[in-house]
């Protein structure tokens, strides 16, 4: 219900700074919650603008949409993804979303299959907050069948937990991907958030 929302502020210092307002709900869908990972990307984008300005790039489940709206703020054409099955945290997004002044298209994707939207998106690049979070090789595959099919780079934010990124090895290799490190050395974010947090590309690998 409308009245278990309540809006976040998240706030990011740059060259100038800004203010992103979200709507939460606390007992809602996990989409439905700011996770750090969010919070840490969308500081990534704000204070690397260059990489995004003017660039056609997609979401994967949004949630909150942080990251998202700020990719928008910095310049870029932006599609915000999350689950067809979760029509909430949709609706969600296209509220954030005018709640910040950005102009961003929000639409059902699911990972892995190759439907028309996903067929007609075409991104730059993908970015994701805490998108493998199930540690199920299967959530994973189907994450990177998609991203190996736009043949685009996908910027991540990965929060520890468990086994962790141990199986990923094996699928980036089937789907001629590599993994890029980015340090989080002066992201402000990351050096409050409680989480252990990593940050990286992935790429697909240069064909011979």
């Amino acid at each position: 219900a409308d009245d278990t929302c309540f809006v976040k502020e998240v706030r990011f210092a740059g060259k100038t700074d800004l203010v992103v307002q979200v709507q939460e709900i606390m007992d809602g869908d996990y989409g439905l919650y700011t996770w750090p990972s969010s919070s840490v990307l969308a500081e990534y984008i704000w204070l690397h603008p260059n990489e995004f300005q003017g660039k056609r790039v997609v979401e994967l489940g949004c949630g909150t949409c942080v990251a998202g709206i700020v990719a928008a703020k910095v310049g870029a054409q932006v599609t915000l993804t999350d689950a067809k099955e979760m029509p909430r945290v949709l609706r969600n997004a296209k509220q954030s979303c005018g709640m910040n002044n950005v102009e961003c298209v929000v639409q059902g994707l699911t990972w892995g299959s190759f439907d028309f939207e996903a067929l007609t998106l075409g991104p730059d690049l993908a970015i994701g907050a805490d998108i493998f979070f199930d540690s199920s090789q299967q959530d994973f595959d189907d994450i990177l069948s998609t991203v190996s099919f736009w043949q685009c780079p996908l910027l991540v934010v990965y929060q520890h937990r468990g086994e962790g990124l141990s199986s990923i090895g094996d699928l980036l290799e089937r789907w001629e991907l590599v993994m890029r490190t980015i340090p989080l050395d002066g992201l402000s974010h990351a050096e409050h958030s409680p989480a252990e947090l990593q940050m990286f590309w992935l790429e697909p690998s240069a064909k011979g």
